[in-house]
């Protein structure tokens, strides 16, 4: 199955009116039978490399990674401040993941107009036959269509706005993408912190494979 470049993304712009091509792919997490490490050579082109896990940037970026399910309500009785704190005990808890030969976690970083974004790829083998591979990547502004603000935009009036991108299925594989805006100076006004990122991606593949 081939994923156009920008696909995400320009879905994205079409949505809200914006215009403009972003230098981003989010193709190497549609491409059934890559390892892990396939992913993050692919990925390196557009500048990501491998994080280090003393950057407290790329801490904020992974706590903000399990926001999306909070905003989408599955609260569990508590405020966000208090979600958002139990996510960076997570975020800081993934370094210390054991690695096995059926689930692989990568964790990246990249500059974008000086600003830290995180990519997050973890490669899970569920059975002998299958296989899925989920990104989340935590992006500012500036690899966004428009201007930083845009994405704020999109929900004046919201934490969040969620766009769902539709993919077509095979019958090898099955696709799902969604692109949440986060408005940034909202939430950071109401935590009193600074908010790392505007927009949060997420994409899953699953496949089959068939025995020779």
């Amino acid at each position: 199955m081939k994923i156009l470049r920008h696909f995400l993304l320009t879905c994205a712009a079409l949505s809200s009116g914006a215009s403009g091509v972003v230098a981003f792919d989010t193709s190497p997490c549609f491409e059934p039978n890559k390892t892990a490490d396939e992913i993050v050579s692919a990925l390196s082109i557009d500048g990501w490399v491998s994080a280090k896990r003393e950057n407290d940037k790329v801490i904020d970026h992974l706590a903000w990674m399990g926001m999306p399910q909070y905003f989408l309500g599955d609260k569990g009785g508590s405020s966000l401040a208090q979600t958002l704190e139990i996510k960076y005990l997570a975020a800081k808890g993934i370094w210390n993941k054991k690695e096995l030969a059926t689930s692989k976690t990568r964790i990246l970083q990249r500059l974008s107009s000086d600003q830290t974004e995180v990519a997050r790829i973890i490669w899970t083998k569920i059975t002998a036959e299958y296989t899925t591979i989920s990104c989340t990547f935590s992006l500012v502004g500036s690899s966004l269509p428009g201007s930083e603000d845009s994405m704020a935009d999109l929900g004046p009036l919201e934490n969040f706005t969620r766009l769902n991108i539709d993919y077509p299925q095979t019958n090898d594989t099955q696709t799902f993408a969604t692109l949440i805006a986060v408005n940034r100076k909202k939430l950071s006004d109401t935590l009193k912190i600074d908010v790392p990122v505007d927009a949060i991606i997420e994409t899953d593949l699953g496949f089959w494979t068939k025995e020779n």
